[in-house]
């Protein structure tokens, strides 16, 4: 993995991680997938490094080669599907307190809009008593 990919990597995980600050549960749960997802990507770049160097190693080449590749690609395989669950579950919660927020609002311009109509009529007998 080049430097600018795992600054690209970086600010998608602090975005993501941003955005379910407000959950503890989801932000857990992202943070043990970054783990393991981090965990795959050292192993790859682990055996890279024997590879490279051409260290002693009871693996093939071409075994290597596997165990890298396989290695990225479980990295991902664990990341992508808990980041997308732990987005769309923000989105659903998020959309839930705004929900609440709207109606507890809309009672309150309900009972302002009785109100005024209450004002409105009472303003009306007022001008056609005079």
């Amino acid at each position: 993995m080049t430097y600018l990919e795992c600054l690209k990597e970086d600010e998608k995980y602090r975005k993501v991680s941003e955005a379910v600050s407000d959950y503890p549960d989801l932000s857990a749960k992202l943070m043990g997938a970054i783990m393991q997802h981090d965990c795959c990507i050292k192993l790859s770049e682990n055996f890279e490094e024997i590879l490279t160097k051409e260290l002693p190693c009871k693996y093939t080449q071409e075994e290597l080669n596997n165990i890298v590749e396989n290695s990225r690609i479980q990295a991902y395989e664990v990341l992508v599907p808990v980041e997308n669950e732990v987005i769309l579950e923000a989105i659903k919660r998020k959309k839930a307190e705004l929900e609440k927020y709207e109606a507890k609002l809309m009672d309150i311009y309900k009972e302002n809009s009785e109100k005024e109509l209450i004002f409105v009529n009472a303003t009306d007998e007022c001008k056609e008593s005079e």
